[in-house]
């Protein structure tokens, strides 16, 4: 293949890209998110904190831990692929670490903090 027909494919992946850029925004670690995702012809949704992010490219993923009774469910979700229909997020933990491994090891709740935003002031009635 001729180096501009390569370019216009890429050019092409990356608008869609450009499109799909709010996603990565809703991304941070600590956070809770959910994924809602096509498999096998319905929507499924997984629920759970922002572990790990990997940020390749168009092959970037997010890593979502939760629990399940009692034992941990960790799934990773590619965030650009056409089958994740939205990714929302729910809250957002206060955390000093780029991985949050250290929730495989915790045994019963795995909570953190919740970051606080201070936003504009409301007057009180």
């Amino acid at each position: 293949m001729s180096k501009a027909i390569i370019e216009q494919k890429n050019k092409k992946i990356i608008e869609k890209i450009e499109n799909l850029a709010s996603r990565e925004q809703a991304l941070k670690i600590g956070g809770t998110l959910i994924i809602k995702m096509m498999t096998d012809g319905r929507l499924t949704t997984f629920e759970g904190i922002c572990v790990a992010i990997s940020r390749k490219g168009i092959a970037s993923s997010v890593t979502l831990r939760k629990m399940s009774g009692s034992i941990g469910v960790e799934k990773t979700f590619p965030i650009y692929s056409p089958l994740v229909t939205s990714i929302t997020k729910i809250r957002q933990g206060k955390v000093r670490r780029a991985k949050l491994y250290f929730l495989r090891n915790l045994r019963g709740a795995m909570k953190l903090k919740e970051k606080i935003s201070f936003g504009k002031k409301t007057e009180k009635a």
